[in-house]
């Protein structure tokens, strides 16, 4: 009788468990799933601003052409004109590359976090892992494994 108690007691605390493993998977998943959105933001956030800052100063270097090129020509009102539409151009830019590097930072916090958060599921998962591979069917185990190996570990 106390056998049949026991098991039972067993198998209650096995299938939580396994509900449990399943749910710490799942925010696992979902938490390597938005590491790997979030660097590749990341990454275009990057270049985006590598190129806005090659444009802002490339804007410089054709303005002073092209004033030196009106000013031999002594076409003023052409040089003031273009001056300023060149001006204004790299002026948003500039504004826009300040924005992009402000949301690259507010980004990588973000990323940092889902990262720290990843390590902590992980480090949750582990012991699950450990206790219940010979109380689980090989195919869940498999399952489980499969699902694991899936996660990617930018921890």
């Amino acid at each position: 009788m106390e056998t049949m108690e026991r098991d039972i007691k067993k198998i209650g605390t096995l299938g939580s468990s396994l509900n449990e493993l399943d749910q710490l998977i799942d925010l696992a998943e979902n938490v390597s799933s938005t590491i790997e959105k979030k660097s590749s933001k990341l990454v275009s956030n990057f270049f985006q601003v590598i190129i806005g800052i090659i444009l802002f100063t490339s804007f410089f270097f054709i303005e002073n052409t092209i004033s030196y090129t009106f000013e031999s020509q002594n076409v003023e009102l052409y040089s003031y004109v273009t001056n300023k539409i060149l001006i204004y151009i790299a002026i948003v830019i500039f504004i826009s590359v300040i924005f992009k590097i402000m949301k690259s930072i507010k980004l990588a916090r973000e990323l940092a976090i889902e990262k720290e958060n990843l390590s902590k599921l992980l480090n949750m998962i582990h012991p699950y892992r450990s206790v219940n591979k010979k109380d689980i069917s090989i195919v869940k185990k498999e399952i489980i494994d499969m699902r694991l190996n899936r996660i990617k570990f930018n921890a």
